[in-house]
């Protein structure tokens, strides 16, 4: 009976194991499944544009929904002032007369020291004589030289200008869309936006996962994302970033992916369902 009961004991014990590692497995692979997860799709980057300078709008060039290139004109400020600068600054930066002169004297003050040079060697002239041709040389290279630093000087004076000039135009940073217009022709710009830029390809996704799948997400990693305006359409996203701060409150972390949208089909600001899983993260490290 003792030999019995032993054995029954045993067999029981190593079923409640066998039991515990079924539903240890069974756990941990639930875990390792990411359920599907709501998301937002965004801008990539939003920006609100204004003006480096101070100034009354002259002209906006754009409107709510257009299209710019990176460097597109925006806005002008009133630049009369400027201008003027810029048209002063040219007309000065082609002076040439002062640096002609000097070349024709320094040239002839050359030929003098080197005929007084050759005369003093014959005993012909006075150590004065040639120490004046020697001082009129030098002076005259000096002279031209300083003929050029002036030049070389009204050049960067044009191009101060020039740099100023270009200040009074708003240029837009990024490919993006106007999404909004602040101010309008004849309004002062001090520090306020005068629009507001979206670049949208690609897009952002952000998406706030639980705590315990963490170890799960990895840069790069792909991801199906379902736009609430197409959900029978599901879009490949790559995870672009991976919060490494937890927000403890909600015991939370966030994500941010990356969605291709070169022809702008996709419409940002929309809510989204996002499916991240183990089986994406094994099919990205292959």
């Amino acid at each position: 009976m003792g030999i019995e009961s032993s054995l029954t004991k045993t067999m029981a014990n190593n079923a409640v194991i066998f039991l515990a590692i079924i539903f240890y497995c069974h756990n941990g692979m639930a875990q390792s499944q990411i359920p599907p997860l709501d998301c937002v799709i965004n801008p990539y980057q939003t920006i609100e544009l204004s003006s480096p300078v101070s100034g009354v709008l002259k002209e906006v060039s754009v409107q709510h929904a257009d299209y710019l290139e990176k460097g597109d004109v925006v806005a002008h400020l009133i630049s009369d002032v400027e201008l003027a600068s810029v048209t002063l600054a040219l007309a000065r930066a082609e002076i040439n007369s002062e640096i002609s002169v000097n070349k024709v004297n320094h040239k002839f003050d050359l030929r003098r020291k080197e005929r007084i040079d050759s005369l003093y060697s014959n005993n012909n002239v006075s150590f004065d004589a040639k120490d004046q041709a020697d001082r009129e040389y030098h002076l005259s290279k000096w002279r031209l030289k300083q003929a050029q630093d002036l030049q070389h000087v009204r050049a960067l004076e044009l191009e101060r200008a020039k740099q100023q000039l270009e200040q009074k135009t708003i240029r837009s940073p990024i490919d993006g869309f106007v999404t909004k217009t602040y101010l309008n022709v004849g309004e002062y710009v001090d520090d306020q936006a005068v629009v507001r830029l979206a670049q949208l390809n690609p897009l952002k996704v952000k998406v706030i996962v639980p705590l315990q799948f963490y170890s799960s997400i990895t840069p790069e990693q792909i991801a199906n994302v379902f736009p609430e305006s197409a959900p029978d359409s599901p879009l490949k996203a790559h995870v672009l970033s991976v919060d490494p701060m937890a927000d403890a409150a909600s015991g939370t972390f966030g994500i941010e992916l990356t969605l291709e949208n070169s022809d702008f089909k996709i419409l940002a600001g929309q809510k989204c369902l996002i499916h991240l899983s183990e089986s994406a993260v094994k099919s990205v490290a292959r």
